[in-house]
């Protein structure tokens, strides 16, 4: 079949996510968004996450995507509720599914221990929604949470300064408080964030099991596909690979290229309201 499988992000975090996937499934047909323009989402209402999401969804929907990912934390924690509604009944056989629940079900089984600590970084909204500390509490009811807000580390991962003294900074800054915990296991609840794994590790001890959502998420999506095989037979098998970006293509190639070691075509798109493309 011709059927391919969307990811679609607010800009370059989900591509650490695209990454993961097409190293555990690299025979399938993928498409990527970026909406790189209204980036980052962070700060934005709750319904402004949603609409500019439906957006993204019903272009790939249009692109022939029976599968879209939402590679953004805080989509999955604002509006996936609401969007997975919107759509189930609208568009028979599609799916589109978030990166939170797998997240979620990676710390329950990793945290046996009932004096677990758990640190979340995550956006604003993401933070401020609370769905990691109440989901967490609800799964492991004894387990502690310690989250902390990172408003200032998307903005600049999309403007390309990762590995430079002035994110490093910023990030010591953030994470200040969380090292002290003597934290088990951390979650890095955005994407985005982990382009700063190496910088993350160096700030906690070894003893901190980082989770790494490209990893989980690709584990999850291929057991997905696996027990969804209504959805699995309409993918194309042919491997392909296609980006679009509502922001600047030219500069979405640069960063991939400097994060990926490889060039792309990126083309740019411009979304409207979420009635249609």
């Amino acid at each position: 079949m011709d059927k391919k499988i969307g990811i679609f992000d607010s800009g370059y975090g989900g591509l650490t996510i695209l990454d993961g996937i097409i190293k555990k499934m690299p025979n399938y047909s993928y498409i990527y968004l970026g909406d790189n323009f209204r980036a980052p989402y962070g700060g934005l209402t709750q319904e402004q996450v949603f609409n500019y999401t439906c957006q993204a969804i019903n272009f790939l929907f249009k692109k022939k995507c029976d599968i879209v990912i939402i590679a953004c934390n805080t989509v999955s924690a604002k509006a996936l509720r609401k969007i997975q509604h919107k759509y189930i009944d609208i568009n028979s056989g599609k799916r589109v599914l978030g990166v939170v629940v797998p997240l979620l079900e990676e710390v329950e089984e990793l945290a046996v221990n009932e004096d677990n600590k758990v640190g979340v970084l995550g956006t604003k909204a993401t933070i401020n929604s609370k769905v990691f500390q109440k989901e967490i509490k609800k799964r492991l009811s004894k387990v502690k949470v310690f989250s902390k807000s990172c408003p200032l580390l998307v903005p600049m991962i999309e403007l390309g300064q990762i590995e430079t003294k002035k994110i490093n900074e910023t990030l010591k800054k953030y994470t200040n408080n969380l090292v002290k915990k003597n934290l088990n296991i951390l979650v890095l609840g955005c994407t985005h964030f982990h382009y700063l794994e190496k910088e993350v590790k160096s700030i906690f001890s070894n003893k901190v099991k980082i989770i790494k959502t490209p990893e989980i998420v690709a584990l999850k999506l291929k057991k997905y596909l696996d027990s969804h095989q209504e959805i699995k037979k309409k993918i194309s098998t042919v491997s392909s690979l296609a980006f679009f970006t509502t922001g600047d293509e030219k500069k979405f190639e640069e960063f991939y290229k400097n994060n990926f070691g490889k060039s792309i075509r990126v083309k740019k798109i411009k979304l409207f309201s979420d009635t249609g493309i």
